[in-house]
């Protein structure tokens, strides 16, 4: 990642100091937190704690923030846990799906070789198919479609990959647009962050998901028209979990 973004112009300067503030900015607000008395004020500062951790972009930092979405009791936790150090705590309070959100439940992390069927309901999920969500407002119903290709076992790379597309080209489009805006973008400060943790979680859970088919997320991708720097961008970013395979993994 560090690599992709000297080369593609951002100063790694100013991205070590933003981390060390967005780090700073996760402390104090979860300190102020624990002085609150309002639970309304209670949760929102927690929820600005989770913000600047999961921005700051580390593993260490994603754990903090995936602890933090747990106590909020938001199934966000679920798909931000694929890029944690470790499990942040007991997940039953989310066994069932019951609003929007809970489409993460979905991409949550889990031994995928110790359980290799994954039953979950997700007719509650229907009603909210052209709901937009998370950062990139990508529609609920493609985390949906693309859950349903990999675990259908009848379904073959392509048909993976066709659901996968919409995801990643919307991705594309706003990488794009972001570096357009070159006073923001060298300077670190744009608002969309070229390695998104939305993005980069789903394909981790993914390419987890896909070890059981002797396929992998590096296979899907070669597949599809995608710039040679997003290529680029997503091949050193995942390869930082593990998740970005060259060759599939043999079962």
């Amino acid at each position: 990642m560090l690599e992709w973004a000297k080369e593609n112009g951002i100063d790694l300067e100013r991205l070590h100091r933003q981390r060390e503030v967005l780090v700073h900015l996760g402390l104090v607000y979860r300190n102020e937190a624990k002085s609150s008395e309002k639970v309304e004020v209670h949760e929102l500062l927690l929820l600005a704690a989770a913000t600047n951790y999961r921005r700051a972009g580390a593993r260490k930092y994603f754990y903090e923030a995936c602890t933090i979405y747990r106590t909020l009791k938001s199934p966000y936790a679920f798909l931000l846990e694929n890029l944690s150090e470790r499990n942040s705590a007991e997940r039953a309070w989310s066994e069932e799906i019951s609003e929007v959100n809970s489409v993460y439940y979905l991409w949550r992390s889990f031994d995928v070789k110790a359980v290799q069927t994954l039953e979950v309901s997700r007719e509650p999920l229907e009603s909210f198919r052209t709901k937009r969500i998370g950062v990139l407002g990508i529609e609920l119903g493609a985390y949906v479609d693309l859950f349903e290709s990999v675990s259908n076992k009848e379904s073959k790379d392509d048909q993976i990959r066709e659901t996968l597309l919409p995801i990643l080209t919307t991705y594309a489009l706003a990488v794009k647009r972001a570096m357009r805006d070159r006073y923001h973008w060298t300077r670190s400060i744009a608002a969309f962050h070229p390695a998104e943790p939305d993005v980069l979680a789903l394909l981790v859970s993914l390419d987890n998901r896909l070890t059981v088919r002797e396929s992998s997320v590096a296979h899907l991708i070669q597949g599809l028209p995608i710039d040679p720097a997003l290529h680029s961008l997503l091949r050193g970013t995942l390869g930082q979990f593990n998740a970005w395979r060259d060759k599939p993994a043999q079962t």
